[in-house]
C-alpha cells in the first residue's frame, strides 16, 4: 500500500508492521531472525508483483546488498514479540538444530488513506484476493 496524500510515507514499507511472536526460544543455534539496523530508512528497491496475464510472481529491482557485518542477530525467548517496520531488511536461516523454533507472524497494513496497488502480490478481499480488511 502507498499513502496517496503524504509524501513522507511514499516508501511502501512505512505503512506495514510485522509482528513476530516467538513460541520457542530463537537463537543462533536454531535460526533466529537477523536484521540490518537502519535499513528501514532507505527506499525499498525490490518489489514483487502479480502478473495479471499468467498470475505468476514477478520481481522488479534488487534488495540492497549488505556485507555480513551489517547484519545483527535478534535472539529472543519464548513469548517475546518482535515488531518489524515494513522496510527493515530481515532474514533467518534454516533450523538445523534439534530444538524447535516455532513462531507466529502477523502483518498489519495501514488501510485508511492508502490506495492498494493492483499489482501487489498480496491482495485484499474479493475475486481471488487473499486478505480481509479490518477497517
Amino acid at each position: 500500500p502507498q499513502k496517496t496524500n503524504d509524501q513522507e510515507n511514499s516508501n511502501p514499507g512505512n505503512n506495514i508492521l510485522g509482528m513476530w511472536l516467538a513460541l520457542d526460544d530463537a537463537n543462533l543455534q536454531n535460526g533466529c531472525l537477523w536484521a540490518v539496523k537502519g535499513s528501514h530508512n532507505s527506499r525499498i528497491p525490490r518489489r514483487v508483483y502479480r502478473n495479471k496475464t499468467n498470475d505468476a510472481m514477478t520481481e522488479e529491482g534488487k534488495d540492497e546488498t549488505y556485507p555480513e557485518h551489517f547484519w545483527s542477530p535478534l535472539e529472543v525467548s519464548a513469548g517475546d514479540l518482535v515488531l518489524i517496520h515494513g522496510g527493515v531488511l530481515h532474514r533467518s536461516f534454516a533450523n538445523n538444530s534439534d530444538r524447535n523454533r516455532h513462531i507466529v507472524t502477523w502483518h498489519c497494513i495501514e488501510g485508511e488513506g492508502c490506495s492498494w496497488s493492483e499489482g501487489n502480490w498480496q491482495q485484499l478481499e474479493g475475486d481471488g484476493k487473499q486478505f480481509k480488511a479490518y477497517y
